[in-house]
Formats: structure tokens, C-alpha cells, sequence
């Protein structure tokens, strides 16, 4: 029964893919040139997956083109970098592999990116996210140290720490996540993850800071939801805010590795500092329109306005593979989420991805998404308006992990 269900799905989706391609034989054209500055990060793996090598570069237009990366900056493997607004900060290795400096660049004029310092990290910190709480201070959250850095980032100096593992839960030690201010408070989502970094219970966390003062001044947490792991340490995307000035964020469980903890969806409405009981939408309990399948996480996510995000979520049905090698398991489907409504569609013509090819942004009516197949490897263009799907336009050598669009 479960390889008659895992080929159904798996025909549906390259169903839809072919379908899209006949109707749709001649590519929609979109604007060459962008107002801005897109800025992309390319994984090329070893062969477990696990390691590899990273680089980011900028594109100024969306023409069709292959991609090198002969001119890219290297980056950290595993989390490359973070946008705000025309700061570019890239990480070192997600697991501690090469040196342990944070830079911080800008994009300029002629849309390159110029190194503006660096801020050396403890060995081992597992930087995940940097959030600018005003006009020259910064956070870093460092996952492995259960401490959240507070530097100058225009001097790239640290000037402080936020400890956060007094709330560490028994037997699980805290890792801060991703990162949002409002209101003069910076909410720190918190993984609490045991030695195999596995959550023990369904339990979604947050510490609130003051920005002024960077002191905690609340430990807010939620076990009726059902879910655990608010946000994905390495997609800042998986944490934002709607036009209404409520906080919503990603779940993601245990990445389906472990039955019972689930991922999906939660809020913190505007004014108040406590996780929405009554508002979320569980991946297990949630179809995949368009496959009739249910997720297993929110892998990659861009919020575009009017209660509608669009990225990556992962079922591990798609592929039997995922347990033995999670890494190059093709198991990321492209989605759009509707949070007001609490429905997720999948969207036909972008094949189903490994987890490295997990880019996505938004420009103007366009989403931009990372695929990494065996039909192809590069970015695709979804039309929110249309609703058309083509590409890959742009083809990228090794896998597009992240991409983020900056405005002129």
C-alpha cells in the first residue's frame, strides 16, 4: 500500500509538471532588467551531502543564463547568509568547518557587494540569523552556544550577550532561532533540541528581549498547538510579519524524522506577547492541494503580502530515500500558503527538490524559486497573478540554496 501511495504521488506531481510544460510552450517574458539587486547563494556538494562548498553572488537582470561561480564570494557552508536592508552578512560554516568570522557587506550602486568588516564568532557558535534592532546595533544567534551576540554593526564590534540558557527546558538545552523586532522587542524563537538535535515535546518558545536594554523579559511558550521548533534557524523567512503587525512563524517539528512532533504553522498577534492558541495550521492535519499529500515541514518560506507566503515544504512520502540519506532525497515541493485561510497548493511546473535547493524570494508580482532535480538545477518563475509556471530561466551550477531580491 505505501509504494502505491508513494508512485501515485510521485506520478501526480510529474503530471503536473508535463502539464504546465504543453500549455505553456512559450515562456512568459519578464523584465531583464531589476530594480534592485538579487543576491544568491549556490551549494556544490560532496557526495554524503552533509559537506561541501558555498558561494554568493549578485545578479542584476533575470534573463536566461548558467550561472558559475568562477566571481562568487565563498560563503559557510549550510547557512550562507541574512539581508537587512542593503547589508549582506555571511556566515562561516554552519558546523564550525572553516573561520568562525561573520562579515558584513553592502551593496552598492554597481549592485557588488563590498566588505564592510567582520566580526569575530566563538569556535563552534553555529551562527543562524542576524536581526538589526536599530540604526548601528545588531543580534547574532548563535544555536550551539544558547546565546544571542550584540554587536555594533557598523564598527562590527560586539558590545554584549544575551544568555538564554536559563530557559533551557529538562534534558533538551536551548539554541535561539530566527530573529524579529517590533515594538521596541525582539522576539528570539527557541529550538530546544536534545543531543540528537531532536525536540522532546511539542512545545513552541519564544524569549522576548528589550532592544534597548537587551534584557529578557519574558519566556513565552505554547504546548496546545501541538508543534515544536518555531521557525528554521537558517530561513529568516520562516519568521515575519503581516501588513496587520502580527508575527507569524514556521514550525518545523522534527523535520518528519520522528513521529509525533509536528511542524506547520503559529502567530503572535499584534499587542500581545503570547503565542495565538486559537490560530495554526498543522502540516500533519493539512493537505497538499494539488497531491493530496501531507508535509512534514516548512523548509524554505518568503511572505508576500496579503496573507500569502510562498516556499518549500517537505513530505518525506515523496521519497523512500529520506532516512538513509535526507540530504539528496527529493522531497521539497514548491508551494503557496495561504495563512488567512490555513490552505496549502502546490504550484505545477517546478520539479520536487533536494533540501539544498531550497531559494526563494519575491520580486514585484514574481516568485523566484530554487529547484535542484534530476530534471533540473536552477530558478524558476512563478507568476502570483497568472498563475503561470516556467524555467528553470536562469541555471545554476551547483544547488540555488538562497536567494533574496534588495529594492534600489
Amino acid at each position: 500500500m505505501k509504494k502505491h501511495f508513494l508512485f501515485s504521488a510521485l506520478a501526480l506531481v510529474f503530471a503536473l509538471v508535463a502539464c504546465e510544460k504543453n500549455d505553456n510552450p512559450t515562456p512568459p517574458v519578464l523584465t531583464n532588467h531589476l530594480n534592485g539587486t538579487l543576491v544568491l547563494a549556490t551549494t556544490v556538494l560532496n557526495p554524503n551531502g552533509m559537506s561541501g562548498a558555498c558561494y554568493v553572488q549578485t545578479l542584476t537582470d533575470t534573463a536566461a543564463v548558467t550561472l558559475g561561480n568562477t566571481h562568487a564570494l565563498p560563503a559557510g557552508f549550510g547557512n550562507p547568509f541574512t539581508v537587512q536592508g542593503k547589508n549582506v552578512y555571511i556566515f562561516p560554516d554552519y558546523m564550525g568547518e572553516s573561520r568562525a568570522a561573520l562579515q558584513r557587506y553592502a551593496v552598492e550602486d554597481n549592485h557588488q557587494l563590498s566588505k564592510q568588516g567582520e566580526l569575530m564568532l566563538p569556535a563552534g557558535a553555529a551562527a543562524s540569523q542576524v536581526v538589526e534592532v536599530n540604526d548601528h546595533i545588531a543580534y547574532v544567534s548563535c544555536q550551539n552556544l544558547g546565546k544571542v551576540l550584540v554587536f555594533d554593526f557598523k564598527q562590527m564590534r560586539q558590545t554584549g550577550e544575551i544568555d538564554l540558557n536559563s530557559l533551557s527546558g529538562a534534558g533538551v538545552r536551548v539554541g535561539p532561532a530566527c530573529m524579529i523586532v517590533r515594538d521596541g522587542k525582539v522576539f528570539i524563537a527557541l529550538s530546544q533540541f536534545n543531543a540528537q538535535w531532536m525536540p522532546v515535546k511539542n512545545s513552541l518558545e519564544f524569549a522576548v528581549v528589550d532592544a534597548q536594554t537587551n534584557r529578557i523579559e519574558k519566556h513565552i511558550k505554547d504546548e496546545t498547538l501541538g508543534m515544536a521548533f518555531p521557525s528554521r534557524p537558517i530561513d529568516s523567512g520562516t519568521l515575519f510579519m503581516d501588513e496587520k503587525g502580527d508575527i507569524y512563524f514556521a514550525c518545523i517539528g522534527s523535520f518528519g524524522l520522528v513521529p509525533g512532533f509536528h511542524g506547520g504553522f503559529a502567530r503572535i498577534k499584534k499587542g500581545e506577547t503570547d503565542i495565538d492558541p486559537t490560530y495554526s495550521i498543522r502540516l500533519d492535519q493539512t493537505n497538499i492541494e494539488g497531491l493530496n499529500i501531507k508535509g512534514d515541514y516548512v523548509a524554505s518560506l518568503e511572505y508576500a503580502g496579503n496573507g500569502m507566503a510562498y516556499g518549500h515544504v517537505a513530505s518525506n512520502t515523496l521519497d523512500p530515500s529520506v532516512t538513509a540519506n535526507p540530504y539528496s532525497a527529493k522531497t521539497s515541493v514548491a508551494v503557496a500558503v495561504d495563512l488567512y485561510h490555513k490552505k496549502i497548493t502546490a504550484i505545477p511546473g517546478i520539479p520536487v527538490s533536494v533540501p539544498h535547493g531550497l531559494a526563494v524570494t519575491r520580486y514585484n508580482d514574481i516568485i523566484i524559486f530554487g529547484c535542484s532535480s534530476d530534471e533540473a538545477t536552477g530558478l524558476y518563475y512563478y507568476n502570483t497573478k497568472t498563475k503561470r509556471t516556467w524555467g528553470p530561466v536562469i541555471k545554476t551550477t551547483g544547488n540555488p540554496m538562497s536567494i533574496e531580491y534588495i529594492k534600489d
